[in-house]
């Protein structure tokens, strides 16, 4: 989700996210801004990289009107589905449900057994691994 102070408003004047942004938005992405201004209002994932993820909660903050310009060079680009940070290319488990904490994989921390769901047979095993007393 979007976070910070900038919210993709680049321009920090007319609190609207419109075409002005984005065009510091498409010199942002093709490495033609200043890094830093660039990264402060448009990297919304906070990897340190102007990219497709960042044109898609660009995209979703958009506020002049009417739907923000296609960037041709995320043409195809199939994102992260599940939302959970991690690259639908590099996710192996692409449907998580919201809000539940992720590796670096995609998988869920609390998924012992690898099947992408975190249920009764990962609490079978976390109950199996418990070494401390029965009664607390």
């Amino acid at each position: 989700m979007i976070e910070g102070d900038f919210g993709g408003e680049f321009q920090g004047q007319d609190w609207q996210v419109d075409a002005w942004d984005y065009e510091r938005f498409v010199e942002a992405f093709n490495g033609t801004a200043d890094v830093a201004l660039a990264l402060t209002a448009f990297d919304f994932d906070h990897d340190a990289d102007i990219d497709c993820d960042d044109w898609v909660e660009f995209q979703l903050a958009w506020t002049a009107g009417g739907d923000p310009p296609p960037l041709p060079d995320c043409a195809g680009y199939t994102g992260d589905d599940d939302a959970d940070g991690v690259h639908n290319d590099n996710d192996l488990c692409p449907a998580t449900p919201p809000g539940i904490p992720v590796d670096e994989t995609g998988r869920p921390r609390a998924d012992m057994n690898d099947d992408c769901a975190v249920d009764l047979s990962d609490f079978a095993i976390f109950q199996l691994s418990m070494t401390g007393p029965a009664v607390p």
